[in-house]
């Protein structure tokens, strides 16, 4: 298949001519029941469930910390811990803007 080249962001009509031009050779196959172990490479018809939510509490999939350097220096290597933000929690504070 062919990339199309956009000068920067294509048109509307670009943009569904290139979709029309991948979705062209996508074959949409009937559904059919599979064993799990013989359903390799496949793709599901329908959305599957959890029974029950693993775990079973609020988990966060990533730690870390946001910093600023203004104000540091070698000499002064302490921060301030401005929030905590619990799992699952929203943050109301926006990060400024990066150099």
């Amino acid at each position: 298949m062919h990339k199309p080249q956009f000068d920067g962001t294509p048109t509307t009509e670009e943009y569904r001519a290139y979709l029309a031009l991948l979705l062209r050779d996508t074959f949409i196959g009937r559904a059919e029941n599979l064993p799990l172990a013989r359903a390799t490479d496949r793709i599901l018809a329908q959305d599957v469930l959890a029974r029950l939510d693993v775990p079973s509490f609020d988990n966060s999939q990533m730690d870390g910390y946001a910093l600023t350097a203004e104000g540091a220096s070698r000499e002064n290597r302490i921060f301030t811990v401005g929030r905590e933000i619990p799992a699952g929690g929203r943050c109301s504070v926006r990060a400024h803007p990066t150099i």
